[in-house]
Parts: structure tokens; sequence; C-alpha cells
């Protein structure tokens, strides 16, 4: 890479309804693509399904008692409720050649985080499928663990999608920190190991830790009016419509 690295913007942590956290993400795929790389953290106002942008909306049939949101990023069906989700974009000279070892690299900052907090994981060698008894055939991420997906007594408790676009790529990601009620055969962290984790203290150290992986400075900076607005104005024309939601 020629010239010094640009600063990472890290976001505040919040929380979000559905379509506000989607467009929040898209603002930040927008600005690294204009060269400004940016990463948060945030949960979601209530339980919430998401489903890759190229997901057909019938997959979501199953759950309709939840509210259904389309990601710009690809993947399966996710059910977010208790865990804690990030946004990564990076403008694309400083995304490895294959994109691929990006998630891969933001896994490992996770997964060696865990450990260190006494979490043993271990990282998914080559895709694969778990399965669980009862659970829908198909269409759950965290049922599909891709290489590099992290994974704790024998479940995915780490896994992300990406969209390349604009000159920039998004990384979503989710750290599943207990099951939900409404996907109860997906098992989180404390599920599994019993550990307890603080959001806050979670979003804070690897804050720092993955821009460090990234050889990237960072700071923590506010959203901007101007950001807030283009992201008001994805909600309504965007991420709040059934059109966009349900175009497949």
């Amino acid at each position: 890479m020629a010239g010094e690295s640009p600063a990472l913007r890290l976001l505040p942590l919040e929380k979000n309804p559905a379509p506000m956290a989607m467009a929040l993400d898209e603002v930040l795929l927008e600005n690294a693509a204009g060269g400004n790389p940016g990463l948060r953290f945030y949960q979601w106002a209530r339980p919430t399904v998401s489903l890759g942008y190229f997901k057909p909306f019938s997959a979501a049939a199953g759950f309709r008692d939840l509210p259904v949101v389309r990601r710009p990023t690809g993947g399966d069906l996710l059910v977010h409720h208790h865990e804690l989700t990030y946004a990564l974009a990076l403008p694309d000279r400083l995304v490895p050649t294959r994109a691929e070892e990006l998630a891969c690299l933001v896994h490992r900052v996770i997964a060696g985080w865990l450990n260190r907090q006494g979490v043993p994981t271990a990282c998914q060698p080559t895709k694969g499928k778990l399965r669980v008894a009862e659970a829908p055939e198909g269409i759950l991420c965290f049922l599909h663990p891709a290489a590099g997906d992290v994974l704790a007594g024998g479940f995915k408790v780490v896994g992300s999608a990406q969209r390349r676009r604009l000159g920039g790529l998004l990384q979503h990601g989710s750290i599943l920190l207990k099951a939900s009620e409404h996907a109860p055969w997906l098992k989180g962290i404390q599920d599994v190991c019993g550990a307890k984790l603080e959001v806050e203290t979670l979003a804070r150290e690897l804050g720092d830790e993955i821009p460090r992986a990234l050889n990237l400075k960072h700071g923590l900076v506010d959203w901007s009016e101007d950001e807030i607005s283009r992201a008001a104005r994805l909600v309504h024309g965007r991420y709040e419509s059934a059109d966009w939601n349900q175009r497949r």
C-alpha cells in the first residue's frame, strides 16, 4: 500500500432498530468507499431476523412473529437477540487480496479474546454443516460454519458476511452470547461455556484489538449530523420498505 493508511473511525456502542442498524452500516460502507475506514459495535433494539442480500424472503416464513430486515451483505438468515454485532468497512486498498482473509483475521482476534476470558474456541477448518435436532434446515447462518468461523462447545458462536461495493468492503459479524427463545437450537457462549460476557467490555476491547490487527490507527468518533441524515434517508427509502425487504 502506497502512502500512510487513514485512521479508522471507531463509532460508539449503541442499540439500533433494525432499519437504522442496516442504514448506518451502509453509511459506513459509503465512507469506506471514499477512503475512510470505520468500525462499529451494536445491539438490536428488539429481536429481529435479518436476511442476506441474496436470500429469498420465504426463508423467514418460520419467524413471522419477528421483524425482518434485508442486510446489504450476503449470507444466510440470522436471528439477532442476545448477541453483539459488528460492522467493519474498509476501502478496497486496505482489503487483503482474498477478502476471506479479512474475515479470518477478525475471527482470530475475537477467538483470542475469548480464549483469554477462559472460553475455549476452535476455528472451523473448512466449510461445514452443523446438525441440530428440530432446527430449520438450510436457512440458518449459525448452522453453516464457513472456514475460519469460531466454534465453542461444538457450536458456531462467531460468523460474518461481506459485501463489496462502491470501492469498499463491508463485513458484518455476529458474536452469539446466548441462545434466544426465538432460535433455541443455536447455543451461544454462555450456554456452552457458562461465560457471561460484559457487552461494553467486549466492544471496547475488540474495538482496540481489531484495528491493531489491521495495522490501523484508530479513535472514537461519533456520527456526524450529515451521516445521521444520510442514514435516515436510507431507512425510509430502503430498509423500512417492503419492496426492499421482500424483493426476492
